[in-house]
């Protein structure tokens, strides 16, 4: 994560432009500062941490975008402006990074836009694409062919992207989600082929593989009749689940799965390399479908209309709810600027910065960091913004599960009440 680690920060009165990027709001945790920053075409935050005599400074995890170039330059103006004595840096942009505005790298409304309005006569999915050695090749062979590579690596979206252009292939967008979410929006029987080679086997821990009973009826109503789903592991555990996984739709008669092992690829993956090196086993297994896919893509509403904002920040404790198939772990409330602390101190103060009074907080004035207190915060996950009154409360979520989603209002309803401790001891809060 590229990121640099600083004496001090002082930020002006935002928002503030610097050509191509702006930093709009800070939101503020008990020991993290957030700073909501728009870099080209992206839009994600950079994240301040004081301790130790030290600011750290780098973007957030989960809001990094695909073009890395786009952080990299926020990081560099940040750095230039606002910041004291450099202590060290782990980034470098280079006028060569990706920046400017490229059809191979898309969100969730761009794909699904162009996968209805396609002018291709058949559609490809890759799921974990990595170096990009097969998608590549895919796209070289199949030029009637749309290619489309999921990958939550960011820094890997960008080279593959970078790639394509250099050979100039026309065929490819690139997105960075989460393949089940993506595959349970698209359009039923719009796929031809599903690529998933060598995904993390999880041996250890089933339900975070990318194969489960949804995925698998995903699988079955996107693809088109004849559609194949092409998987290629290293692990006969892996391959075992699948195989068990799809094999409803094979005694349904809806499809037929034929499996290979140590066949050889047109194209092998660097891991693919490594395995042969070591004598390992490689198993093929392929679901083809004998019938059109049916089935509308699945809509996930979200209403926040019914809850108390102010009581969820009065009870709000790290706690975790549980559902059958999905966990929501509620960890950090962030203020933005205009959101009055939950005391006189504030849950702002409590992280060590330095707001200066309450009532400067509340105008927005200039906010300075003094890395000289520090204080230890979990990673964060994913991020949910909450309108409320007289400003905006920004609750950090992790979940497993985009079914977490369809629960998300009924969860924040029981949060705005007083936290059952003992609940969220039995949901597996330490």
């Amino acid at each position: 994560m590229p990121n640099f680690i600083t004496q001090s920060v002082s930020l002006p009165t935002l928002p503030a432009r610097f050509g191509e990027v702006e930093f709009l709001e800070t939101a503020r945790g008990r020991n993290l500062t957030l700073v909501r920053t728009k870099s080209f075409d992206s839009e994600f935050f950079i994240t301040l941490k004081p301790g130790g005599g030290k600011v750290i400074v780098k973007g957030e995890k989960i809001t990094k975008p695909a073009k890395i170039g786009h952080l990299q330059r926020a990081l560099e103006i940040f750095k230039e402006r606002f910041c004291g004595r450099i202590i060290s840096q782990a980034f470098a942009y280079k006028d060569s990074s990706l920046t400017e505005k490229t059809p191979l790298i898309l969100d969730e409304n761009e794909i699904l836009s162009l996968v209805k309005s396609s002018k291709f006569d058949k559609i490809f999915i890759e799921i974990g694409f990595g170096s990009g050695r097969h998608l590549l090749h895919q796209a070289r062979s199949n030029q009637d062919a749309l290619l489309i590579g999921i990958e939550i690596y960011k820094p890997a979206i960008e080279q593959v992207a970078k790639l394509a252009i250099r050979e100039g292939l026309q065929n490819i967008a690139l997105i960075a989600t989460d393949a089940r979410v993506l595959l349970s929006l698209l359009p039923a029987g719009c796929l031809q082929r599903v690529f998933l080679h060598f995904p993390v086997p999880w041996d250890d821990a089933p339900h975070r593989r990318v194969i489960s009973d949804e995925f698998a009826s995903q699988i079955a109503r996107t693809l088109g009749r004849g559609g194949r789903f092409e998987l290629r592991t290293d692990s006969e555990e892996y391959f075992l689940y699948a195989m068990q996984k799809l094999s409803p739709y094979v005694q349904r008669k809806a499809g037929e799965i034929s499996h290979f092992k140590n066949r050889d690829a047109a194209v092998a993956s660097k891991y693919e390399d490594r395995w042969r090196k070591m004598d390992k086993d490689i198993y093929d297994l392929i679901y083809e479908n004998k019938t059109a896919g049916l089935g509308e893509p699945q809509r996930f509403e979200m209403e926040f209309l019914k809850f108390d904002a102010a009581a969820i920040a009065r009870n709000f404790k790290n706690f975790t709810f549980k559902g059958e198939d999905f966990f929501v772990h509620f960890e950090e409330i962030f203020y933005f600027d205009a959101q009055k602390s939950l005391d006189a101190g504030g849950a702002c103060a409590a992280g060590g910065v330095n707001l200066g009074s309450a009532d400067e907080a509340m105008n927005d004035e200039a906010i300075n960091l003094d890395a000289t207190r520090s204080g230890n915060l979990t990673e964060r996950a994913s991020m949910d913004e909450i309108s409320a009154s007289g400003g905006k409360i920004l609750a950090t979520i992790a979940s497993d599960k985009i079914s977490a989603c369809a629960n998300a209002a009924q969860i924040l309803k029981k949060a705005s009440a007083p936290l059952n401790t003992n609940r969220a001891d039995e949901a597996g809060v330490n």
